[in-house]
């Protein structure tokens, strides 16, 4: 994957058109440099081992060094495990021309110096695997660069036995001078001196690369000095064009899957799209507008970029109805029809698999229950989004449970128009999980205007009563989720949501903030004063609000798309 809609710009030894991952980040001014002085970051993914939350709390200058990547089209990534990096569910599909590891170093400890001979092990440790690992994602010609002390006792470590058990060979040895790297901060990364910058004596980048012997005597390091000499001169019959023929071929189409990606996400980030070049046939509220969207003009541009690029290849394996259809009754209902209209859908549905982007396995949720590989690697859709129960919102979706028993919203939708809704708080359902207990016993048919019933009267009608309220009261049950959400806003009723641990559905996209109010459970005593303390035109511009339309299928598809281009927006 080689992307480059600029002249080809190089430094000291790294180049634009090179597809680079740096892997260890501390505060990223590394690859901030390089991008900087690139002009662009698209071909490039930064990576850092803590979560984002504690790189910010380590390093106060990662801000402004974050800002500057994503502004140039970086992909930057959290907790990935250099140990484990081929197996990362985003890095396990990419491949690279370069993968640099400055300064690696295995943790901080009081009680262990440098010098000491277990942490010494820890650090080889580290280098063994990580070896072992970016091994498995070079491309072809790709190279691994370690930039390392090599005075005592960092030369303990013995790097290059380390690379060579991992099949990777010194190409070259050059002594690392920081000031190439104008704005490059090495920090410790660890410890109470995280954010301190150390020493930098002897220190040299190791170049690797990947080299297959013909020889049998590949144990013999008299044969293997005067290979690696042969390598590094090309004229004695073995060199790097020889050699790159003998290392496996490049995958050409997950390269070129993988280009058009990076240059979506370019787009989206850096605001160039030529939008004669996309277009949609859409009704005139399709273009998203005001402050429901946490970015509109991001969204549209990545909508946009949805449809005209994105591809699912949909697994075939399984016969009806155990996979390739789903139950399509109660608050479940969206998986089944989410499966059938994968299964007619002919706008995102590829029958060609080296075109895809994502591979769907219709299956419903509970089967990652017991196959750790899907629950830990695969995006998962989800309605019961819950973060106590694993729920991982960078990779995982949420959709909105929508429970239409007749398979149509025909008396669902509309209501009266906000003067003329005289009922303040509606909720009716059942008494069951942690929340609703709660509720009921301080509103249960207690007031006239905060309308709370665990059995409606008879006579009296659900959906009229959710068409005459200002608020839907949608609290938890068994479930996080409620399909009351997508109810209220049939009804044009503002939502209240009373839950924990849920992630709403396309929060990625959606401010929910601004057309629900979201209530703790320790404030239920407290629901009618806080509905009454919200001003009336307040509540007005959120009604409105909830009147705002995307389709679902394509929303769903969206957050998949998000997920796949790992771009927050």
């Amino acid at each position: 994957m080689k992307t480059m809609n600029k002249k080809e710009r190089s430094t000291q030894h790294y180049s634009s058109s090179q597809k680079i991952v740096f892997v260890g980040e501390g505060d990223f001014s590394f690859s901030a440099c390089l991008a900087r002085q690139f002009g662009s970051a698209v071909n490039m993914v930064a990576t850092s081992l803590d979560p984002e939350e504690m790189v910010y709390t380590k390093h106060w200058s990662c801000e402004t060094h974050l800002e500057e990547l994503k502004r140039f089209g970086c992909l930057v990534l959290h907790e990935v495990d250099v140990k484990e990096m081929s197996r990362h569910p985003t890095l396990t599909h990419m491949e690279f021309d370069v993968i640099v590891f400055n300064f690696p170093h295995a943790g901080h400890f009081p009680w262990l110096c440098e010098r000491n001979v277990q942490l010494i092990k820890m650090h080889r440790e580290l280098l063994k695997a990580f070896f072992e690992s970016a091994s498995e994602m070079l491309s072809s010609g790709g190279e691994v660069h370690v930039t390392h002390r090599d005075d005592f006792p960092y030369n303990r470590w013995k790097v290059e036995k380390l690379a060579k058990g991992a099949g990777l060979y010194l190409k070259e040895k050059v002594e690392f001078q920081k000031e190439d790297y104008p704005g490059y901060h090495n920090k410790r990364g660890g410890g109470i001196k995280s954010n301190k910058t150390f020493p930098l004596t002897d220190c040299y980048t190791f170049k690797f690369s990947v080299i297959t012997w013909e020889s049998k005597d590949d144990d013999d390091e008299d044969n293997d000095a005067m290979r690696q000499k042969e390598f590094m001169n090309p004229g004695n019959g073995l060199n790097e064009k020889s050699v790159r023929e003998r290392i496996r071929p490049r995958d050409a189409e997950l390269e070129r899957v993988e280009a058009g990606l990076a240059r979506a996400r370019a787009l989206i980030r850096e605001g160039t799209t030529n939008w004669s070049s996309i277009s949609a046939s859409v009704g005139a509220d399709y273009v998203p507008q005001g402050n429901i969207y946490r970015n509109a003009t991001a969204f549209h541009r990545s909508y946009l970029l949805m449809e005209k690029l994105f591809k699912i290849f949909i697994y075939k394996e399984g016969e009806p109805p155990l996979f390739h259809n789903g139950p399509c009754k109660s608050i479940y209902s969206i998986e089944g029809v989410f499966f059938s209209l994968m299964e007619r859908d002919t706008h995102f549905r590829t029958q060609d698999p080296d075109e895809a982007h994502v591979y769907f396995l219709p299956s419903g949720p509970r089967a990652t229950w017991y196959v750790p590989q899907l629950h830990y690697n695969s995006i998962r859709l989800l309605c019961n989004a819950n973060t106590s129960e694993h729920f991982n919102p960078r990779k995982d979706a949420s959709i909105p449970e929508i429970n239409l028993i007749a398979g149509e919203t025909i008396g669902l939708t509309g209501g009266l128009p906000p003067s003329e809704r005289t009922i303040l708080a509606f909720f009716a359902g059942r008494l069951h999980g942690r929340i609703r207990p709660a509720l009921l016993q301080h509103w249960k048919e207690k007031d006239e205007q905060v309308q709370v019933y665990e059995t409606l009267p008879e006579g009296l009608s659900y959906p009229d009563l959710m068409k005459k309220s200002k608020y839907c009261i949608c609290p938890s049950g068994h479930e996080v989720a409620s399909p009351r959400i997508v109810e209220a806003i049939y009804a044009e009723c503002v939502p209240v949501l009373i839950s924990q641990h849920y992630v709403l559905p396309f929060s990625d996209v959606l401010d929910w903030g601004s057309f629900s109010i979201q209530v703790s459970v320790n404030e239920i005593p407290n629901l009618k004063k806080i509905l009454l303390g919200i001003p009336q035109d307040r509540y007005i511009r959120m009604q409105e609000r909830v009147k705002q339309r995307f389709d679902v299928f394509h929303m769903i598809i969206h957050s998949i798309w998000l997920r796949r281009l790992n771009v927050a927006i």
